[in-house]
């Protein structure tokens, strides 16, 4: 008993570091962020911080917060309904700390280096004789989930959710 609940921050890892790549694969390829995907992140919560030790009232009222303020941001047309669902989501591990602040910087940083290399590889996919990805195809909007998920595992992975020991 005692090996299985020392393990349980590498398996929640492992969970949320598999779910950030399949926001990617999907934001990239389909430009959706599947509801099934966001809604198991959000359940996997519910164990994260019984066994994890996380507050479970800042991450609900931060993943809240959140939510409230993207459904603004969604009726302005400024981000898609998945990443607002997906950043409610991740809220909830983030909780409202500095970790948050930290995800936010990474998120802008990242936002923006895709960006700019999903602009340039548009410019030079035009040459190609081929039918190209919806992604680099001229005048289809940049999926932000791709930012979003690269700051969550940076988060995650540098120890500022939970701590694990690998």
């Amino acid at each position: 008993m005692e090996v299985w609940v020392s393990n349980l921050p590498i398996l929640f890892l492992a969970a949320l570091s598999l779910a950030m790549l399949a926001v990617i694969f999907y934001d990239t390829r389909e430009f959706i962020i599947p509801n099934t995907l966001v809604v198991a992140i959000a359940m996997l919560y519910l164990p994260g911080f019984y066994f994890l030790g996380l507050n479970p009232i800042n991450g609900l009222t931060t993943g809240g917060i959140v939510l409230v303020l993207g459904m603004g941001l969604f009726a302005l047309k400024v981000m898609g309904g998945g990443d607002i669902k997906l950043l409610a989501a991740l809220a909830l591990w983030t909780g409202w700390s500095t970790v948050t602040v930290n995800f936010l910087i990474y998120m802008a940083v990242f936002g923006g280096l895709f960006a700019v290399a999903v602009v340039v590889l548009r410019k030079f996919a035009i040459f190609l004789p081929v039918n190209l990805p919806r992604i680099l195809r001229a005048g289809e909007p940049i999926p932000y989930g791709v930012a979003i998920a690269l700051a969550f595992i940076m988060v995650l992975w540098d120890g500022q959710i939970f701590k694990f020991t690998l």
